[in-house]
């Protein structure tokens, strides 16, 4: 746990009364429970996401407080695969809905969601384009990685994106609990249709299709060091982003900008 961050699941009801004087936003993390090959603890996508928002939360305290991880997101591509649990995407955002709205009664309309799944991310576009009319809130959302050209460039193999050499390496920095480090191992993937998949062609994300272990890429060669030059320009980002982000959203209610 950061050593300076406000956690709402720690923190009693009069506590958070108190600390409701300061906090402008609340950051909300979401990932998956669902495998991550061999290698990786079916909590690896949450873990990494709360692991992030708490380095957010104690760069900004005291205006941030960070609300419990949701404990599912949308995994149907995994589900060939023992652990997995997946919502439907209506549950995920009514979830997330029912979350903000609770806590816009104690005050709070800021809210950014710190995302650990790709999954995740077609129910959170959407729902960046209602929350301001639907619920009356300001949201914005992250994911924990950085662009797929930075990516590449620490990649071992062609195939990342899942359970590869580069999410063990953040996860070791950022969660290193959920790593079985006496398991790594190569990823067994297959090209079949998916390498269409991201040019001109959308197709379901069967991970069956690309792996026959649940994993890509090289998982050997992760380390911590490659962990740290990923995640930390991306925690950089998102703090320096909530900064306007406070501030824009301050003035706006104060009537003297309108967003």
């Amino acid at each position: 746990m950061a050593p300076q961050a406000y956690v709402l699941a720690d923190m009693t009801s009069p506590e958070f009364k108190e600390a409701l004087r300061t906090v402008e936003v609340a950051v909300i993390p979401t990932g998956a429970n669902e495998q991550h090959g061999p290698h990786l603890a079916l909590r690896t996508d949450i873990a990494n996401a709360h692991a992030m928002a708490l380095r957010i939360a104690e760069r900004l305290h005291p205006r941030v407080v960070v609300v419990p991880p949701l404990p599912f997101g949308i995994s149907p591509h995994h589900m060939a695969f023992p652990g997995t649990i997946t919502l439907r995407p209506r549950t995920f955002l009514a979830v997330l809905e029912d979350v903000m709205s609770s806590l816009k009664e104690h005050g709070l309309h800021n809210f950014f969601v710190i995302n650990g799944h790709g999954g995740n991310l077609p129910a959170l576009e959407q729902l960046t384009l209602t929350a301001k009319r639907d619920l009356g809130v300001n949201l914005a959302f992250a994911k924990i990685w950085p662009s797929r050209d930075v990516m590449a460039k620490y990649a071992a193999t062609e195939s990342f994106g899942h359970a590869c050499d580069l999410e063990v390496s953040w996860s070791l920095y950022l969660a290193p609990e959920i790593v079985r480090k006496d398991k790594l191992t190569r990823g067994a993937f297959k090209q079949s249709l998916y390498r269409h998949a991201g040019t001109v062609v959308t197709i379901d994300k069967d991970t069956t299709r690309r792996s026959d272990n649940g994993a890509l890429g090289d998982a050997t060669k992760a380390s911590v060091a490659t962990g740290k030059a990923l995640i930390d320009p991306v925690v950089q980002a998102c703090v320096e982003f909530l900064e306007d982000f406070m501030r824009q959203n301050r003035r706006s209610a104060s009537g003297r900008v309108t967003l």
